[in-house]
């Protein structure tokens, strides 16, 4: 079984503050929380509330006992098709004459989770994802680049104010082809790659840095193109 440990702030366990299946238990010269939990690694992957996509059910649990916080199933599947209908949606709702229009007059249109700062001296829209807070969880996604976890992509796509969707968890390979866009009903198969945390190769791209484009070919002479979203500008690394 795997075992958990949570280090309490006080030298106290009781149910108040071990919750969420977790179990007191005696540790050097006091009670620490421990989570003990035999999840199958069947991939059968849900949503939770926190934004993550857990392998399973039992690893859910198992999250919400390990941080002491309500974890639920928001759906069942990974959060990024949560997360596509929500933009679907909203995306239909903008022409609607709402308040939302309103809002964003001074902007035009801003999508994907984009904000209008009107006070700005130029003004436009401007993307306040924080990924900060989410757990690796690799993806692959529809530009033909990696991310650290689903929330990247949102971020990316709110800064590029363009679609990018989820093609599978794990990393790109050779084999992706970026100009597929996998939708509902084109028939690819949902390919799932599971991958340990303490795999952080190279081709991850964290934050705003993505790979060049095709248009920057021969724009480094040593070292890889990166295009850094926040300046608009690429660099050599």
């Amino acid at each position: 079984a795997e075992l958990n440990v949570r280090e309490s702030d006080v030298r106290v366990c009781d149910e108040s503050s071990c919750k969420y299946g977790g179990v007191c238990k005696e540790e050097g010269d006091g009670l620490k929380c421990a989570c003990q939990f035999q999840c199958h690694t069947n991939y059968i992957p849900v949503c939770g509330s926190n934004g993550d996509t857990y392998q399973n059910e039992c690893f859910l649990r198992r999250a919400a006992c390990k941080h002491q916080k309500e974890i639920t199933m928001v759906s069942r599947g990974p959060c990024y098709s949560v997360m596509l209908s929500v933009l679907i949606f909203f995306s239909e709702y903008e022409g609607s004459g709402t308040e939302v229009q309103r809002k964003h007059s001074k902007c035009g249109v801003c999508k994907y989770r984009a904000e209008c700062d009107e006070d700005a001296e130029n003004v436009g829209c401007v993307c306040n994802i924080d990924c900060s807070g989410y757990s690796f969880n690799p993806v692959c996604a529809s530009d033909g680049s990696s991310y650290n976890n689903p929330c990247f992509v949102r971020e990316a796509s709110c800064l590029r104010q363009e679609q990018i969707d989820i093609r599978h968890l794990g990393h790109c390979s050779d084999t992706d082809d970026t100009n597929a866009v996998g939708k509902k009903d084109d028939g690819m198969q949902y390919r799932p790659e599971v991958k340990d945390a303490s795999d952080q190769r190279e081709d991850i791209y964290i934050g705003n840095h993505i790979p060049c484009s095709e248009s920057f070919n021969g724009y480094c002479i040593h070292g890889k193109c990166e295009f850094i979203y926040s300046t608009q500008k690429a660099s050599c690394r």
